[in-house]
């Protein structure tokens, strides 16, 4: 669902997301947290930095799109009994600093 328009996405439009978040996580994995920008997800996903913004806004909600998408995918696999489908694998420490990071840009309140 669109958090703007509480429709369904459609299809190219979630596999733009997904290939977002999938550069997202190789940027954390292959550097660290403090150097995921949005120039560098648009460069890493080959789309426009505009792209990039009009998905996720700024890089705190970056950052919690991906935790949130991690965390989902962990609830679920624990939900089922099932091993995890680690598409995404940040190494444990970036994937703390990115939650930290992502908490540390969310407007309070």
């Amino acid at each position: 669902m669109s958090q703007r328009t509480g429709r369904p996405m459609r299809t190219d439009a979630v596999c733009d997301r997904a290939r977002l978040l999938e550069a997202v996580a190789r940027l954390v994995t292959e550097a660290c947290v403090e150097h995921v920008n949005m120039n560098a997800v648009a460069r890493a996903a080959s789309v426009g930095k505009g792209t990039v913004f009009r998905y996720f806004g700024d890089r705190s909600r970056l950052l919690m799109a991906l935790l949130d998408h991690t965390e989902q995918a962990y609830q679920a696999s624990s939900l089922t009994g099932l091993p995890p489908q680690r598409r995404f694998s940040a190494p444990p420490l970036n994937a703390r600093r990115a939650r930290v990071a992502a908490f540390e840009g969310a407007p309070s309140g």
